[in-house]
Order: structure tokens, then sequence, then C-alpha cells
């Protein structure tokens, strides 16, 4: 909902899509223009970019994410879009796992489309430990996490949104593609300790393995090439690959990269 936010302000026409039609409905009665697309059926597309001439493109499911992109590029094309702005993930051009792989694969067909591009190669985003570890901070004080030795920069999605917005709408980014980050690299130790400190209570982090991340995503129902993934991607963290800190958010917004305490801080509550 941030990459929305960060744009409503702005004095550009916008158009939600959503997934199913129920949900666009809900989005029209609120006032807003809406329409319901869906990456797997090309039809639903062509009427979804009637009229539009930027796309900021946020895929997600890893399973059929790449076909999905590749039917929304092409009917992006076909509708006259001139510039999309894609989210992408850190070292997507080096392809050294899964995910970046899978990223630039689309990366690569958007480069060759004509369209004006940028893309936004993201680090981990900070939120994951409230949509995925929230429940057992909140009720257990404890998250688990793959190679948890290995530290990460982390970014707030917030503040992707926000540099988001201000690619999507501005000029001078024409072909460039930014690393996103956050200003430190935090092992998985000292995210719990910040927590501990911050929430009132003890947080401890367990480190598993990447075999037993999958595992465990395979025994509550996850397809196994979700697993997969996001083994291969903790492998990655594992080797020291999201370590590194970059700088294009204190670039383009003007203002540093939000810090891990301070997104700890504004989360609190949802951990207590």
């Amino acid at each position: 909902m941030c990459w929305f936010q960060a744009l409503k302000g702005s004095a550009a026409k916008l158009r939600l899509a959503f997934r199913t039609e129920q949900k666009a409905a809900q989005a029209r009665q609120a006032g807003y223009d809406a329409v319901a697309c869906d990456y797997t059926q090309p039809e639903t597309l062509a009427p979804a970019f009637e009229g539009v001439e930027k796309l900021f493109l946020l895929g997600t499911g890893v399973l059929g994410q790449r076909e999905g992109e590749l039917n929304l590029l092409r009917a992006a094309q076909a509708a006259g879009v001139r510039k999309i702005v894609k989210l992408s993930v850190l070292g997507a051009e080096r392809e050294s796992f899964e995910l970046a792989r899978l990223h630039r694969a689309v990366e690569r067909e958007i480069e060759r489309s004509g369209l004006e591009w940028t893309f936004l190669r993201a680090n981990n985003f900070m939120q994951g430990f409230v949509v995925f570890d929230g429940e057992t901070i909140r009720r257990e004080g404890v998250f688990y996490q793959a190679n948890a030795a290995a530290a990460v920069a982390h970014v707030d999605a917030r503040d992707i949104a926000d540099l988001a917005a201000q690619v999507l709408l501005g000029e001078g980014h024409a072909g460039k593609a930014y690393e996103l980050s956050g200003p430190q690299a935090l092992n998985g130790f000292e995210v719990a300790a910040m927590m501990s400190q911050h929430l009132g209570k003890e947080v401890e982090c367990v480190a598993i393995s990447s075999q037993e991340l999958r595992a465990h995503l395979l025994s509550v129902g996850a397809p196994p090439l979700y697993a997969d993934t996001l083994a291969d991607l903790y492998d990655f963290f594992g080797s020291g690959g999201a370590a590194s800190t970059a700088s294009a958010v204190k670039q383009i917004l003007g203002r540093p990269a939000t810090s891990f305490d301070q997104f700890v801080r504004d989360y609190a509550a949802i951990w207590r």
C-alpha cells in the first residue's frame, strides 16, 4: 500500500490494477480509477492500459512471475505506454541466484522493448520482519532466520515507494538501474538485539540453515519452486551478497535512507 500512498499526493492521474474484479470494484467505490488485471490472462491487460503513459511494475509470487511480467510488458507496448519503472532485485545483473535470474530475464526484454525504462534493484525489505516474522515475535519473542550470521543491508519499503514515485513522475532516470539498500548491514542477531532494546521484551533470533527453511516452507504447503527460490536467496545472503550499502535513496530523495532502528521504532506496536 505504501507504493500507492507515495503517488497519491502527486498531480498524476492514477489507475490501480487489482487481480480480482471484487477488489477493483471496492476501489472504484472509494473513488479511484481501478481495473481488474490478471497477469496470467492477457485479455484483461489491454483495457487496463487504455490511456496509460507510465507503468510501475511490481511483480510477485515467483510462480509465473516471469511470464506474467512479460505479458504486461507486451500489453504496455501495444497500448503505447512510453515509460516503465520495474522493481527488481539486488544483484539482478550478476544472475548468481534464481531470483536474480528471474528478474534479469524480464529486464532484458524491457531493455529491448523501446520503452523508456528504469530498474530499482532492491535489497531485502525491512517489512519482511512484519509480514513473515511478526506473529512469532509477538507471541514468542523469537524469529527464525536462515544464514542468520550474514549481514544484510535491509531497505525500508517506504523508501522504495518514495523513490519509485519520484523516478516514475520525474525525468533524468532513463536507462538507469539503481541499487536500493538501508544505511547499514545487520545480521539476524543484531536485528534481534535492536528489537529487544525498543520493544521492552527479549527478542531472539534462532539460526537455521537454508535447507531447514526450505523444509519448513514445504511442510506448510509452499510450492517447491517458491521454497527452492527462497532458500537460494538466503544462500545468496549467506555469501555476503547483500551486505553492501548503496547511496541511491539519499541521491534521489535528498535524505538518508531509513535506518533499521527507525523502522523498529515505527513498527514496534505490531510486535509488542
